[in-house]
């Protein structure tokens, strides 16, 4: 007979990490960007890279929120003014680097709207370490 606790399971696991969360969050926030773009840039005719950074910024007023109060539990009880500084901080670098991505790949041909989903990936990977890590710890 085993005296050892039972062991969660695999959905229970994945359910209480913070990453599916993220996922969840980021893809609405990624939503919220891309269908923001699309009607700045593809209904609107605003300029490309004006359109990106609005739409980024408004993106990251959903992220920032859900983020704050439902991926990571340190968010609920950190400082909100010290984790506003740090995920605009964060922010900043992420649209920097978004707008150089969106634009390198759209000059080299790639449709805006695919070129903006290869940015959003690629800040997504190294956001959910440093969101863990130093905005919401």
């Amino acid at each position: 007979m085993n005296s050892s606790p039972p062991t969660r399971g695999l959905l229970a696991q994945i359910r209480s990490h913070p990453a599916p969360r993220f996922a969840v969050v980021g893809g609405v926030s990624l939503v919220a960007d891309v269908g923001t773009l699309a009607v700045l840039h593809g209904g609107l005719h605003a300029a490309l890279l004006p359109a990106t950074a609005i739409a980024f910024l408004v993106s990251s007023l959903i992220n920032f929120g859900f983020n704050r109060q439902w991926v990571f539990t340190g968010g609920r009880t950190g400082q909100a003014n010290r984790q506003i500084l740090r995920f605009y901080a964060l922010v900043a670098l992420n649209l920097l680097s978004t707008l150089l991505i969106t634009g390198g790949l759209t000059a080299l041909g790639l449709m805006y709207l695919l070129a903006k989903l290869v940015a959003a990936v690629a800040n997504a990977v190294a956001n959910f370490f440093l969101y863990r890590g130093w905005v919401f710890r």
